[in-house]
């Protein structure tokens, strides 16, 4: 397959070429025609890409989830420093932002809280997360 670069260091080239077909000959015909398609492709390939629509990932604050759960801001503080959820980005001023995910987690500590003790929750979720990686 071609190079992209070399195809971008082309492009001045192929259309220098087609606008002045007798001054210059040193790319045949059949490799133009294959550089054009080639470099067609790609930007419609760029194009169909770019107009796909992307639905972006809703991230939680804290007091969003405190508002939809039976949590307190301690706990989930907690939960988070002892890594029985994680939180997926960070705010520019520094706030935690956690993932649609973050609530079934929750739920699940919430089912095994009532015959668990967190640090047996902890190492369930350990268990479970080294079973998913591998």
């Amino acid at each position: 397959m071609l190079d992209i670069f070399y195809i971008l260091q082309n492009v001045k080239y192929i259309f220098w070429q087609r606008k002045h077909p007798a001054r210059s000959s040193k790319l045949p015909q059949a490799g133009l025609n294959l550089l054009v398609q080639v470099w067609k492709s790609l930007i419609m390939q760029s194009l169909d890409n770019s107009m796909q629509v992307r639905i972006p990932v809703k991230l939680y604050r804290i007091g969003e989830i405190v508002h939809h759960s039976p949590f307190s801001r301690q706990t989930i503080h907690n939960y988070t420093t002892m890594g029985l959820i994680q939180e997926s980005d960070w705010t520019e001023g520094g706030h935690r932002l956690y993932d649609e995910s973050v609530f079934a987690r929750l739920s699940k500590i919430l089912e095994l809280r009532r015959t668990k003790t967190l640090a047996e929750i902890r190492k369930i979720f350990q268990s479970e997360d080294v079973l998913v990686r591998s």
